[in-house]
């Protein structure tokens, strides 16, 4: 998907009896990266991936975003399985949204479908582009990207969304995530104590979101309280953090090594599960084992490859 401005004045509320939605309340883990991952792993000559820390890139969001944003609490579970440490959220319940939060969140779908277009709009037809608004908005459809990056000492596999590319995509090997731009909603800004609360709250994790991946572009779609497209704005991801003294970037950076360092050091490489949480407002993190045995939630068949074919890989050590 390519992106290609929407109309201004647009209800993003058109089309919400009409959806298709995903179904939430199933935790698919890590499957889909893990998964991902042996294929990769197949198509390279059986080489394993050497990595710290494999996990969404959702869940280092929340990480970073932590020193900042001291009002969510969150809880993750966590296996080390060989010399990897694998991060997944810990879902209690999943509790369905009421209609006004099923709305407000379609707004952001809505505004993702009106925003892109099946290919550079110079290859579009012009009712491609000027009929947008009659698309159903079907959120199963997700481009996923998977990363491998780095935090000071520590190795990064991270999987995450990606909403379109802002211009021509690039032939491999050549990386495309410069290439993406992240698209978000938010309520207009209409008062100096709205932006503040927006750049913290809103703008901190458009930021996190965006850095984590390297999508180097931020389109933010400002709506009214009703659902209709206000303005338009776009952020460059690596100036926000110089533009706002809601947040600091390096600080937060800073706070996630630690937090990367204290995990590698405190969870030894075996069997069982441990769960990381944050309570709201605290000043802590808590770390403690909930399952002495087996690699709780990894993929079986990735628990299988990776054992199975060990004699293949670089390591005979492991």
């Amino acid at each position: 998907m390519y992106y290609y401005p929407p109309a201004l004045g647009a209800d993003l509320s058109n089309g919400f009896d009409k959806r298709i939605e995903r179904d939430e309340t199933i935790n698919e883990h890590l499957d889909g990266l893990l998964l991902s991952l042996c294929e990769y792993e197949r198509q390279h000559g059986f080489q394993r991936t050497f990595v710290d820390i494999l996990t969404w890139r959702g869940i280092l969001t929340r990480f970073l975003c932590t020193p900042f944003d001291r009002c969510t609490a969150w809880a993750v579970n966590i296996v080390r399985f060989q010399n990897t440490i694998f991060i997944e959220d810990h879902l209690e319940t999943i509790s369905l949204p009421t209609e006004q939060e099923a709305r407000m969140r379609f707004w952001g779908y809505k505004f993702e479908t009106l925003s892109t277009l099946p290919d550079t709009w110079d290859n579009c037809s012009r009712d491609q582009i000027e009929h947008r608004n009659d698309i159903i908005v079907n959120n199963h459809i997700q481009y996923c990207s998977v990363v491998r990056t780095s935090l000071d000492k520590t190795t990064l596999v991270m999987g995450g969304e990606v909403d379109c590319a802002w211009d021509a995509k690039p032939d491999p090997p050549e990386n495309p995530v410069p290439h993406y731009v992240e698209l978000k909603t938010s309520r207009s800004l209409t008062t100096h104590s709205a932006r503040k609360t927006f750049e913290l709250h809103k703008l901190l994790k458009f930021w996190a979101q965006s850095f984590l991946l390297g999508v180097p572009r931020i389109i933010v779609g400002f709506r009214t309280d009703d659902g209709y497209l206000e303005s338009i704005e776009e952020y460059k991801t690596q100036t926000i953090p110089s533009k706002t003294s809601s947040f600091n970037g390096n600080l937060a950076l800073a706070w996630m090594s630690q937090l990367f360092y204290f995990l590698k050091e405190k969870i030894p490489d075996q069997e069982g599960v441990w769960r990381l949480c944050y309570t709201q407002n605290a000043d802590i993190v808590q770390l403690y084992k909930i399952e002495s045995k087996g690699y709780g939630f990894l993929h079986p068949q990735f628990i299988s490859w990776r054992k199975i074919n060990i004699q293949k890989f670089n390591d005979p050590s492991v």
